[in-house]
């Protein structure tokens, strides 16, 4: 992609009130990168206020042949809005519009800068509930979740992202607006494009609005804490609770690198256990009762140090807890390669087991946690990015973590997506076949190849 000349930077101006074209060095900075830590300097940011703008910048961006990266809180994890090839970031921050919430049709529908949490906050208000919840859903967009087909720890239970979508708006290359689907929550006539722009990550097209199922608002919760001294043991326990016929709001796990980050934190919950559980339950006042019952008489068949049940206030600060490990897992390092691999859930020990192998022979503390439900574990290796020696040793265990969840049927990506961080890794999972397929689906939405350029196709 060339440089923007200055012809095409006042035509940029034009399209934009001000404020909303950002030219200098100094604001573009902002907009360069995201929570994976790597960054790239845009030419231009472009802030759209309604579809209408974006519809103009687009046909602008095909015209020039510019590349163009959307944008939103950036809270992802693997390089997916950065830039790589200057041009211009789409902020879609603006777009922030709560359009409806019909409790009638149980569906709510939002332009794509709406923030997750508090669409979820509007619909609790209705008695309705929006059950995709990624860790970072109090600034993560609803846009940016269905670009990613967010997951997050619910899924067990409810699903991810994309069970949720039933209709969209999106701007394409060029500037053409696809309707997809709309607010019935059954559809089977042509083929399903929606699916297609679920998970593309900017890579299709840019939404501008997006129409999600809600579900009724559940009655109650709990939560069961569980201490282990071994995270055989509580990966057992956890199996043996899914077989009882219980389907929990959320399951989590956390390893003794996990727990350990905790505590230097200063998050003291899990007394002297090597290995944790985090069991949740949603259902009626009654129905609650009995699967808290079950669950209990479940674990006390394996060896647990203790079983702590929390309602209400404790419940709140328990899976505060949760949200934090991505914070205190800078306890035990100051950099951090997160990744999100998926295993066939009868092999998360088997995984986790080798990730600890890999561990000691590069000397590294590598913390594991994450959805049991789902086999979706959250892996980060800590280490020293100004050590040379660490550096290179962190590298190479996230090769050796990625090959080895390969070589278990599993994927290098759950919920985070590829962008820059596992680019290379892509042609070890894809066969030559379905990259060639992606990159015709690519090419017919975008064939100049503008959209998010340099990301893969």
């Amino acid at each position: 992609m060339k440089k923007l000349t200055k012809g095409q930077i006042k035509s940029l101006e034009k399209l934009f009130p001000k404020g909303d074209c950002l030219l200098s060095q100094e604001e573009c900075t902002v907009f360069g990168g995201d929570s994976s830590g790597l960054f790239a300097l845009p030419e231009a940011v472009a802030r759209p206020n309604n579809e209408e703008e974006l519809v103009e910048l687009m046909r602008f961006a095909q015209k020039e042949q510019i590349a163009v990266y959307p944008r939103a809180s950036a809270s992802n994890t693997v390089g997916a809005t950065v830039p790589i090839l200057g041009g211009i970031v789409v902020s879609t921050t603006k777009l922030d519009k709560i359009i409806e919430i019909d409790e009638n049709d149980f569906i709510a529908r939002a332009e794509s800068g709406v923030i997750t949490g508090i669409l979820q906050k509007e619909a609790e208000k209705k008695g309705l509930f929006y059950p995709p919840d990624p860790a970072s859903r109090d600034i993560s967009t609803i846009g940016g979740n269905i670009a990613t087909c967010a997951g997050g720890m619910r899924a067990i239970k409810y699903g991810v992202t994309r069970d949720y979508v039933l209709g969209m708006r999106v701007v394409l290359a060029g500037g053409k607006i696809l309707e997809l689907g709309g607010r019935c929550h059954k559809d089977v006539v042509g083929f399903d494009l929606m699916r297609l722009f679920v998970g593309s990550a900017g890579n299709l097209g840019i939404f501008s609005e997006l129409t999600v199922k809600l579900l009724a608002k559940p009655q109650e919760t709990a939560t069961v804490l569980v201490g282990f001294s071994h995270l055989e043991e509580a990966l057992k326990a956890s199996q043996k609770v899914l077989l009882q016929g219980i389907t929990p709001r959320a399951m989590e796990f956390f390893d003794a690198q996990t727990i350990d980050a905790l505590k230097k934190a200063g998050d003291d919950i899990f007394q002297n256990a090597q290995a944790a559980l985090f069991i949740q339950i949603d259902a009626t006042r009654e129905n609650r009762e009995n699967e808290l019952m079950l669950i209990k008489k479940v674990l006390k068949n394996f060896s647990c140090l203790f079983i702590e049940e929390a309602q209400e206030e404790k419940e709140k600060y328990f899976w505060n807890v949760r949200s934090h490990i991505s914070q205190a897992a800078f306890e035990l390092a100051p950099n951090k390669l997160g990744m999100d691999i998926v295993v066939p859930r009868g092999k998360i020990a088997q995984a986790v087991n080798a990730f600890k192998l890999i561990a000691e022979k590069h000397s590294l503390n590598i913390m594991c946690f994450g959805h049991i439900g789902d086999g979706n574990i959250h892996v980060s290796v800590m280490y020293d990015k100004f050590n040379t020696a660490e550096n290179e040793h962190a590298e190479e265990a996230k090769k050796e973590i990625f090959q080895h969840t390969l070589g278990l049927s599993g994927s290098i990506s759950g919920e985070h997506g590829i962008g820059l961080q596992k680019l290379a890794f892509l042609d070890k999972q894809l066969g030559k076949n379905e990259r060639e397929y992606m990159q015709a689906v690519k090419d017919l939405f975008d064939p100049l190849g503008i959209l998010n350029a340099g990301k893969g196709w």
